[in-house]
């Protein structure tokens, strides 16, 4: 697996330019991350080193830094033999199962318990930088929980690469393969439900008696306010708000979308579905990649920590099904630039999530999730390129009310 520190933060590209390759490159805002390692919080959220005994150099001598607070007279929460003696009986089974942990040959009964705690933290924190097959952590603390000390690490996977499924080949298969279009709904249905996959609610004004509407719709309304460069430019904007309005299609998607559905009955009719022609072929590898990221039952909220609380992106932005993907599409273009516009000043980060070291089977089925999400939505856009590459010449049309339930079956009972 490809190595993902999160230390990029503040040298995001931008995770939308890589699907939109005609922004304008902002000047990234630095803002430092917090020390890793750190066992104290730090006082101030932009503090660019945290406030860690153990990340002090030691002197010639090797006095360890914990002695040396000590014989400063400073506070320090570790401070004390029988506090550094519990935390070498609780910390000492954990960190020397690190692949590549020697013991300290010139430890005896001399040694002081600073010194020899120093010296196993200090060993921990260079051995969690070694390369690994999987997981890497970034960030580290030791916590007390049950009377017993632990270390809770932030663990992180995948890159940062923006991956959005688009949706508007959707409106010109309805009426050829109808099947397969309700299979579809359903399966994007299933994980809004289940895994909370991101739609694209925002986009559209959903009600014509209240005026209610997404954010990314009412960013582009507030447009008009700042004046249009010239009439058709005026004209296009009038037929993107339109367009995105209640009777316009992405609209009526948006509602189609936002409904119901069974993990169970999915999971039932794909066993059963045995694709008929090229459409449902290409899209057949789509539909085990939903049914295998639903039955995680994990959600994607779970594992996008913001490492450093800074509002940073996180896969819960960036991996999302959108109505289009076109540059010259007023409202993707307005989405695409909010979604830079918070990499290039707060970074953006892979999947995060913390736990305690050495619940490795918690861990496992964290990285096991990660990958069926990254799959989903890989396998998505592949399917949604390519059908729209053979429909790229139909006219969209309004979806037509879903297939109706039958002698008490839901529709997709009805679907094989």
């Amino acid at each position: 697996m490809q190595k993902t520190a999160i230390k990029t933060k503040g040298k995001a590209k931008g995770v939308s330019r890589r699907i939109r390759k005609h922004t304008v490159k902002r000047r990234a805002v630095k803002q430092p991350a917090a020390g890793r390692g750190k066992l104290f919080p730090a006082t101030d959220a932009t503090a660019s080193k945290s406030v860690v005994p153990f990340a002090l150099k030691p002197f010639v001598n090797e006095i360890p830094a914990l002695k040396v607070i000590e014989l400063q007279g400073n506070e320090n929460k570790f401070a004390g033999e029988e506090i550094q003696v519990q935390l070498i009986q609780d910390l000492y089974p954990i960190i020397s199962k690190h692949v590549g942990y020697k013991e300290n040959k010139r430890w005896s009964s001399n040694t002081s318990t600073s010194e020899v705690l120093h010296d196993l933290l200090k060993k921990f924190d260079k051995l969690r930088f070694s390369d690994k097959p999987e997981g890497n952590e970034d960030y580290w603390k030791i916590k007390k929980e049950e009377g017993k000390y632990c270390i809770e690490i932030m663990n992180t996977y995948g890159d940062s690469d923006a991956i959005f499924i688009p949706l508007d080949f959707l409106s010109k298969i309805n009426l050829s393969h109808r099947r397969l279009h309700e299979f579809l709904i359903y399966a994007f249905r299933l994980v809004n439900n289940i895994n909370k996959v991101q739609l694209f609610d925002d986009w559209c004004k959903k009600e014509k008696q209240t005026g209610n509407h997404g954010m990314i719709y009412e960013y582009l309304l507030e447009r008009k306010d700042y004046g249009y460069e010239d009439d058709a430019h005026e004209l296009k904007h009038k037929e993107t708000l339109r367009y995105y309005g209640p009777a316009g299609i992405p609209s009526a998607y948006c509602k189609l979308l936002n409904g119901g559905a069974s993990l169970n009955e999915f999971d039932k009719q794909l066993s059963k579905f045995t694709p008929s022609n090229d459409f449902e072929k290409i899209a057949f590898p789509f539909l085990q990649a939903t049914l295998a990221l639903a039955k995680t039952k994990k959600t994607l909220i779970e594992y996008c920590e913001q490492p450093w609380n800074n509002g940073e992106a996180t896969p819960m932005e960036y991996y999302a099904c959108v109505w289009t993907i076109d540059s010259t599409d007023m409202m993707c273009d307005i989405f695409c630039e909010i979604l830079d516009e918070q990499a290039n000043n707060a970074g953006a980060s892979p999947f995060c999530w913390t736990e305690i070291l050495g619940n490795n089977s918690e861990n496992e089925e964290a990285i096991d999730f990660c990958k069926k999400a990254k799959h989903f939505f890989e396998t998505g856009r592949k399917m949604a390129h390519e059908i729209l590459k053979k429909v790229k010449n139909n006219t969209a049309e309004y979806p037509l009310p879903l297939t109706k339930k039958k002698n008490g079956k839901r529709f997709i009972d009805i679907l094989v």
